[in-house]
């Protein structure tokens, strides 16, 4: 029998990668990101649109907006997103980018959980990696405000340094498969996740470490099913509870 090499077989172990996963919209902060930003860039004048069309659709007290609400469950299709979106139809790049830094000083900050985050200030940043269906360039400046080099978000379609107001990879309730494109399966392990998310089921439960981000008893009875999960329960926060 040949001898076996110790030193390929440490290799290939540390070849492993140990992750941990974190949601961002009502995770790590008090925000949906995507709406929050939109809503934030069409008050600031930077998106241009007309106001009652604005608040018929995204205002939640809206008949369309619960009309659209309804027509996604039997899709299966964030159409309030797609419609979100739109609006940055022509908007460059670089543009966008530099309106997520101000959104972030001017909005976001100060809407830190940090409940949330120090549990993944346990962690070293190169471990860290946020999964999040928000959209890309809002991922982007937030990964970078919280030290963080590893991202995956929804891809919006870009043409010549330009948005077409189009999604290019929906990474909502996919996200698993999305760190499998990004890592190949054998290459990583999921040391936690942390997340309010339901559609996050899946990656929670192929997690050692389970974290549930709860606003209220519905939250907490659904993640409670959960073999080996910790609550982390959020209080004092307008809107939820």
């Amino acid at each position: 029998m040949a001898p076996v090499n110790v030193s390929n077989v440490v290799r290939k172990m540390d070849e492993v990668k140990k992750l941990v996963v974190a949601d961002i919209c009502n995770t790590l902060f008090d925000s949906n990101t995507t709406f929050d930003f939109v809503r934030y860039c069409v008050d600031t004048g930077r998106l241009k649109c007309k106001r009652p069309w604005y608040h018929a659709i995204f205002s939640k007290i809206s008949p369309w907006f619960v009309g659209i609400a309804i027509l996604q469950k039997f899709t299966r299709t964030d159409i309030h997103k797609k419609m979100a979106v739109r609006l940055f139809k022509n908007k460059s790049t670089q543009d966008v980018r530099d309106w997520a830094t101000s959104f972030l000083k001017e909005y976001l900050q100060g809407r830190e959980i940090h409940e949330s985050l120090s549990y993944l200030h346990q962690y070293k940043p190169e471990n860290i990696i946020l999964v999040s269906s928000t959209i890309y360039p809002v991922a982007e400046t937030i990964a970078a405000y919280l030290n963080i080099d590893h991202f995956i978000a929804t891809e919006l379609e870009i043409v010549n340094s330009k948005y077409t107001g189009r999604i290019k990879h929906e990474i909502s309730g996919s996200k698993l498969s999305a760190l499998h494109e990004k890592y190949s399966p054998e290459k990583f392990e999921i040391e936690m996740v942390i997340t309010d998310n339901f559609s996050d089921k899946e990656l929670m439960d192929k997690s050692k470490k389970k974290l549930a981000v709860c606003y209220d008893n519905r939250q907490e009875k659904f993640w409670s099913a959960l073999r080996d999960v910790n609550i982390i329960r959020i209080k004092n926060i307008p809107g939820h509870g």
